[in-house]
């Protein structure tokens, strides 16, 4: 379905084009509720929000991007992944901290990246709003896939930042258990290897499109991703 040597955005995009009908997340949550998105859709959240990011938040190729989402919302979590990898930006995931204990960490994360814009979650926003750097404060998902713009251009030659295989696609944090949370840098190629290995793995089980495959992981962990 895609060339050997595109990237993850280019893959989704191009698979949007191809198949726009076909599933590409389908997530139970804890009430045992289900939700699905087609690609083509996922694309088109995808690009609006990538638009917003470099043309009304005026990012550019290499700025840093927190996504911080508590379990209900990881289906908009995987939207803003997939944003920051159409826009040339770098993703940096940060696991929600349980509000009943401290946000030390989360603020350690949010102060060493350095960030241009943060998103978080309607349900989240209550408690990150209180963990700010640089003057910069959270933004709500849902209030930016609502913003009405002039500015944001959803097609498919709407952003300006080439990107690279080798060039930084996340900035992945350690949980801080032991230390200061310590930032990896991942690679869009390095991402690339890791879907297929994992594909590997499935033996010929995974045979295209319609076919599924299971995760019980965060969104936020690197496995994930």
């Amino acid at each position: 379905m895609c060339s050997s040597d595109l990237g993850c955005a280019a893959r989704i995009s191009e698979w949007a084009a191809d198949a726009p009908t076909d599933i590409i997340y389908q997530y139970r949550f804890a009430e045992g509720q289900d939700f699905s998105i087609t690609v083509g859709e996922f694309d088109r959240k995808a690009r609006h929000l990538a638009s917003y990011l470099v043309n009304v938040k005026g990012c550019v190729k290499g700025d840093r991007v927190v996504a911080c989402f508590s379990p209900d919302y990881y289906n908009q979590f995987d939207v803003v992944m997939m944003a920051v990898f159409y826009a040339g930006l770098v993703l940096v995931p940060v696991a929600p901290a349980d509000p009943t204990k401290t946000t030390e960490n989360l603020k350690n994360i949010v102060t060493d990246a350095e960030p241009t814009v943060m998103i978080t979650d309607r349900f989240y926003v209550d408690i990150t709003k209180y963990i700010s750097v640089g003057g910069f404060q959270w933004e709500v998902y849902d209030d930016i896939m609502e913003t009405s713009d002039a500015r944001i251009d959803n097609g498919v030659g709407a952003f300006p930042f080439a990107v690279e295989p080798n060039d930084i696609a996340v900035l992945q944090y350690t949980s801080g258990s032991t230390s200061r949370p310590k930032g990896v840098c991942v690679t869009h190629s390095c991402i690339l290897h890791n879907s297929f290995a994992i594909f590997a793995t499935s033996k010929g089980v995974v045979q295209d499109a319609r076919d599924r495959k299971s995760t019980r992981l965060n969104s936020s962990h690197f496995a994930n991703l």
